[in-house]
């Protein structure tokens, strides 16, 4: 497999391929309507680099770094659950070090 498809695979994956490319919102007459988005993929791109960058400050042993990684990824992205479950793995490394610190 070519190297840009398993990346665009695994983009699909983390965000879900019906999302990328579209915007959905209110119509006229109140319900959900979804219009093709233009920056869409640009913002997948940069959820998945902080994303990337999140995993590898932590397996570096700075869980504050990548907390702050996972701060600047998107609304949307930060439902999905694998970075939920990053984010909790952060939390609690900051926490033991905290005691291992004397904090």
């Amino acid at each position: 497999m070519k190297r840009k498809s398993k990346f665009m695979q695994a983009l699909k994956l983390f965000v879900g391929e019906p999302f990328i490319g579209w915007t959905v919102g209110l119509g006229d007459s109140g319900g959900l309507v979804s219009f093709p988005d233009r920056d869409a993929p640009k913002q997948v791109l940069e959820d998945a680099l902080h994303f990337r960058s999140a995993e590898y400050w932590l397996k570096l042993g700075h869980p504050t770094e990548a907390l702050a990684e996972l701060e600047a990824l998107s609304v949307g992205a930060r439902q999905q659950v694998s970075v939920l479950k990053l984010q909790v793995a952060a939390m609690r490394a900051v926490r033991e070090q905290g005691l291992i610190n004397g904090r």
